[in-house]
C-alpha cells in the first residue's frame, strides 16, 4: 500500500499541470459566460440550478477527458514517471496508485466544480432551490436537471484508462472509448429498435453498478497483465477478452428479455385484447404482451383447453377487413378469415378456424383489394355471407362481394345489386340498410340497394327514420318513403333511437337532463306511430342506457342471445347493471351475473342459451346466467 501511495504521488506530479490549467481555464470561462448570458434564457429551471449543473459537468469532463487518459499518456512523459517500462513487479503497485488517483479525481473534480458553482451563484445573488421539490406528504425529492446526468459519465472513466492501454502511446483514449461505447450501443439500439419500449419492462438500471467495476477489471488486466512483457496489442487482446467475458452475462440477460418480448408466455400477459372468435366460438384471437408498454403479439387461443399458439409477432396486426367496402365493425368479431399486415409490406391471410396462415396473397394497397385463388375466394365469400351483420327484412343476410351488394332471398337464392361506392369507402350499418362514410355528400342505401339522399337515416323495412334539426336546437323525427313522402313522428319528440329490435320496431329512450331522473325506454313502430313504454325494474335508475353488442359491433339489428333477449347496460359512470329486454312480451328484467363491476367487462359472445362469454382485459370468462358459476377459459391456472 505504501508503494501504491508513492505511485499516487507520482501520478499527481505527472498530471497536475494539465488538471490545474484545465480547471482554471474552464471555471473562469464558465463564470464569464454565465455572467454575460441573459438569465431569462434559462427558462426551464432557475438560473442558479443551471449554473451549478454546468460547473459540475465541467468537473466531470476534467475527470473523464483529462485525468483518465492521462493515466496512460503520462507513462510516456518525464523519464522518472515511466512506470510501464519498469520491472513487471512494479506494475501492480503502479496500477493501485493509478486507480486511487482516478477515484480521487472522479470524486474531487465534480465536487470542486460544485463548490466553485455555489460561490458563483451566491455572488450573483441567485439560489439553487430548484434542485429540490416538496411533496404534499412533507417529503423532499431531488430533481436534477439534465446537466446533472453528466455525472453518469464517471462510470466510463475506468474504461478510458483501459482502452488507453490498448493504443500506442496512450493516444486517442477518449476516441477509442467513444468508439467502443458506440459499438456496444449499436447492438443495444438494434435490439431496442426491434423491441419498442423494452427498456420499460426490464430492470436495466441495476447493471449500471457493474459498469465501473468491470472497467476497473479490464484496466487491471490490460495494464498489469497486458504490459507484462508486452505492448498495446497484448493489452488489447487480453483487455478485449476480459471485456467480452464481462459483457456476456448482461448480453445474455438482455437477449433473453428481448426473446420474451417477442415470444411472451401466454399465461403471463398483463393485459389482453380479444379481437375475435371463430364462427363456432371455439377459438379466440387474443393480443397482448408481458408488459403494458410493450407492443402486442397475437395468439390463437383454444377456449376448450386454454392452449395458445402465437400467430404473429409485434411486426404484424390482424384485421377482419377483406377488401372494400370496409365495414366499421368488421375489423374484429366472429370472423373466420383475417388479413395479416406486416411491417415488411407482405400480406397474409389467416384462417382462425383451422389455424392456417396463407402467406403472400396478392393485395393491391391502392385499392385495398385482394386477388385470391378461386377456392379460397369462394371460402372467403361464404364466410362473409355467414358472418355479415347487415340484414334485410326477415333476418336475411346482406353482404358485399366487391362493389356488389348481395342479399339472400326467401328461397335462398342470391340477389345481386351493383353499387357505385368509390374506392376504399367505409360503410356503417343503419337498420335495414347502411350509411356511406368518407364521401363529400352523405347518403345512405336501403336493403334493396336504392340510394337515399339522407346521410343519417335508419331504415325500418322500406322506410327511413331520421331526425331533422329545428330552431332552438330541438330535433324533429320524421318517417320518409322512397318516393319522398314524409310524416312527422310526434311520439319521438325528445327521444333518441337506440337500435332496431326487429323488422318493425325501434328501441328508443327519452333524453334526460341533469336532475331530471333516469332514462325511460320505449318501443316505437314507424308503420303506425305506436309507442309502448317499458317500465324499468324496481331499483334501477340510470342516466345511461346502451345496448351490449358482441365486440361492440354495430349491425342492422340489436344483438340477441340464443333466448332472443336484448342485453342493455344501464347505470352511471361507476356502477353498471345489465337488463334483459324480451321483445316478445315487451318486458325488462334485471340480470344478476354475480359480477361486482360489470363496467370492466366486454361482451364477446353467447356460447349457448344459458351462458355468456366476457373479457375484462385480463382474462376470458364464461358465466352461467342461471347459476352464476364463473369459469376462466383463458389464461388457465397451471
Amino acid at each position: 500500500m505504501r508503494l501504491a501511495l508513492v505511485y499516487l504521488w507520482k501520478e499527481w506530479r505527472a498530471q497536475r499541470a494539465i488538471l490545474i490549467a484545465y480547471t482554471l481555464l474552464v471555471f473562469t470561462c464558465l463564470s464569464l459566460g454565465l455572467s454575460l448570458a441573459p438569465t431569462h434564457y434559462w427558462f426551464d429551471e432557475a438560473f442558479g440550478v443551471h449554473a451549478l449543473g454546468w460547473f459540475v459537468t465541467a468537473g466531470v469532463i476534467g475527470a473523464v477527458a483529462f485525468a483518465a487518459p492521462g493515466l496512460v499518456r503520462a507513462e510516456f512523459a518525464v523519464q522518472h514517471d515511466r512506470f510501464v517500462r519498469r520491472l513487471p513487479g512494479a506494475l501492480g503497485p503502479a496500477l493501485g496508485g493509478k486507480l486511487l488517483f482516478l477515484l480521487l479525481a472522479c470524486a474531487l473534480l465534480p465536487l470542486l466544480g460544485l463548490l466553485v458553482g455555489e460561490v458563483f451563484v451566491t455572488a450573483r445573488g441567485a439560489d439553487w432551490n430548484g434542485l429540490f421539490t416538496w411533496r404534499w406528504d412533507g417529503g423532499v425529492e431531488f430533481e436534477p436537471i439534465k446537466a446533472f446526468y453528466a455525472t453518469f459519465a464517471l462510470l466510463l472513466a475506468p474504461w478510458v484508462f483501459a482502452i488507453g492501454c490498448w493504443l500506442p502511446g496512450g493516444r486517442m483514449a477518449i476516441g477509442g472509448a467513444v468508439l467502443f461505447t458506440l459499438l456496444v450501443g449499436v447492438g443495444v439500439f438494434a435490439v431496442l429498435r426491434q423491441s419498442p419500449n423494452l427498456e420499460k419492462g426490464i430492470a436495466w438500471h441495476g447493471w449500471l453498478w457493474a459498469v465501473a467495476p468491470l472497467g476497473v477489471l479490464v484496466a487491471a488486466v490490460s495494464f498489469a497483465r497486458g504490459r507484462r512483457g508486452g505492448g498495446p496489442l497484448r493489452s488489447a487482446r487480453l483487455g478485449l477478452t476480459t471485456a467480452g467475458l464481462g459483457l456476456l452475462p448482461p448480453a445474455v440477460w438482455f437477449g433473453a428479455a428481448a426473446y420474451d418480448y417477442h415470444h411472451p408466455d401466454p399465461g403471463a400477459l398483463v393485459e389482453i385484447d380479444v379481437q375475435g372468435l371463430s364462427p363456432d366460438g371455439r377459438f379466440a384471437l387474443v393480443r397482448g404482451n408481458a408488459h403494458q408498454a410493450y407492443s402486442d403479439v397475437t395468439f390463437r387461443v383454444d377456449l376448450t383447453d386454454g392452449a395458445a399458439l402465437q400467430v404473429t409477432g409485434v411486426d404484424a396486426v390482424l384485421s377482419g377487413d377483406l377488401g372494400p367496402p370496409f365495414l366499421f365493425s368488421d375489423w374484429r368479431g366472429a370472423n373466420r378469415f383475417w388479413s395479416c399486415f406486416g411491417l415488411d409490406d407482405r400480406v397474409h391471410l389467416f384462417d382462425l378456424s383451422t389455424g392456417e396462415l396463407i402467406e403472400d396473397v396478392d393485395y393491391d394497397p391502392k385499392s385495398g383489394r385482394f386477388a385470391l385463388p378461386p377456392e379460397l375466394a369462394a371460402a372467403v365469400v361464404a364466410s362473409r355471407r355467414q358472418e355479415s351483420l347487415l340484414r334485410a327484412p326477415g333476418d336475411r343476410p346482406l353482404w358485399f362481394e366487391g362493389d356488389v351488394l348481395c342479399r339472400e332471398s326467401a328461397d335462398s337464392s342470391v340477389v345481386r345489386v351493383p353499387l357505385d361506392l368509390g374506392e376504399r369507402v367505409a360503410v356503417r350499418a343503419a337498420g335495414h340498410g347502411f350509411r356511406v362514410a368518407r364521401a363529400s355528400t352523405p347518403f345512405a342505401f336501403d336493403w334493396r340497394g336504392r340510394r337515399w339522399p339522407i346521410g343519417d337515416a335508419l331504415f325500418v323495412g322500406d322506410v327511413a327514420v331520421f331526425a331533422r334539426p329545428r330552431p332552438g336546437g330541438r330535433l324533429e323525427w320524421c318517417v320518409r318513403e322512397f318516393d319522398g313522402t314524409e310524416r312527422v313522428c310526434s311520439a319521438l319528440a325528445g327521444r333518441q333511437v337506440v337500435g332496431l329490435c326487429d323488422d318493425a320496431t325501434l328501441l328508443v329512450k327519452r333524453l334526460v337532463r341533469e336532475g331530471e331522473g333516469s332514462h325511460e325506454l320505449a318501443l316505437f313502430t314507424p308503420a303506425d306511430g305506436a309507442l309502448v313504454e317499458l317500465p324499468m325494474p324496481p331499483g334501477v335508475a340510470s342516466r345511461e342506457v346502451d345496448p351490449l353488442l358482441p365486440f361492440h359491433r354495430v349491425g342492422s339489428l340489436l344483438a340477441r342471445d340464443p333466448r332472443g333477449r336484448i342485453w342493455l347496460s344501464v347505470g352511471g359512470r361507476t356502477e353498471r347493471t345489465i337488463l334483459w329486454l324480451d321483445p316478445a312480451d315487451r318486458s325488462l328484467r334485471r340480470a344478476d351475473l354475480g359480477v361486482a363491476d360489470l363496467g370492466r367487462f366486454q361482451l364477446l359472445d353467447w356460447p349457448d342459451a344459458d351462458s355468456v362469454l366476457l373479457s375484462d382485459r385480463r382474462s376470458i370468462v364464461r358465466i352461467d346466467t342461471a347459476t352464476r358459476v364463473r369459469s376462466v377459459l383463458f389464461p388457465r391456472v397451471r
